[in-house]
């Protein structure tokens, strides 16, 4: 098994000792640059985040494949799609 590369929404999971963390995840270094992504994230979301007590089911956690975007920066907010429990014709 290998990281994420699969279309939003999916995942994969594999497995590995608590010692070898930094060499299986891709993380942003102090700065937020990451250069395996060619990304970048604000330095306080760099690193990895260990959850440890949190609620979530994972055991660490990282924005190693995000790419921070902002509306400074030009980025425009687009409305996704709206969820419901309703079938259509339902009233």
């Amino acid at each position: 098994h290998g990281p994420y590369m699969g279309s939003p929404g999916t995942y994969e999971l594999y497995t590995f000792y608590t010692k070898d963390t930094a060499d299986h995840m891709i993380y942003p270094d102090c700065s937020g640059d990451n250069s395996a992504t060619s990304t970048s994230v604000p330095p306080e979301f760099s690193g990895l985040w260990w959850m440890d007590g949190n609620p979530a089911s994972d055991y660490v956690a990282s924005f190693g494949r995000s790419n921070w975007q902002t509306v400074a920066n030009g980025y425009t907010c687009k409305a996704g799609p709206t969820l419901t429990n309703q079938q259509s014709g339902d009233s």
